[in-house]
């Protein structure tokens, strides 16, 4: 059993290693397409925020304020309660981590 572990690590490792040796490419293929001072030849604006970098919060739904309801869906608490999670209702999008934009070569990009 020891072996089939060590097999499996080494072929793991050696995956990880393809996957990062192929995004070096892919990044080094796009780089010239990219100039970072104009920021639309940099790929497209993301699906999940359309380019604003934030999205509503997944927890309070945008509101900002979490309502707490007993199980008998009766309302209890005070429903000015801030959100723990989130800035006034948004959150950074995870997709795009802020920026608005997803470069081409993602798995994220729109245009692949």
């Amino acid at each position: 059993d020891k072996h089939n572990d060590t097999k499996k690590k080494k072929k793991n490792s050696s995956c990880q290693q393809m996957m990062r040796l192929e995004m070096a490419w892919e990044l080094r293929q796009n780089q010239q397409d990219c100039n970072v001072e104009e920021i639309e030849t940099c790929g497209d604006f993301c699906v999940d925020c359309v380019g604003v970098g934030v999205v509503d919060c997944r927890f309070c739904h945008g509101q900002g304020k979490l309502l707490h309801h007993l199980p008998t869906t009766k309302m209890y608490g005070s429903p000015s309660q801030n959100c723990p999670v989130c800035n006034l209702g948004k959150e950074v999008c995870k997709t795009c981590r802020g920026s608005g934009r997803v470069a081409d070569w993602t798995s994220y990009s729109t245009t692949n």
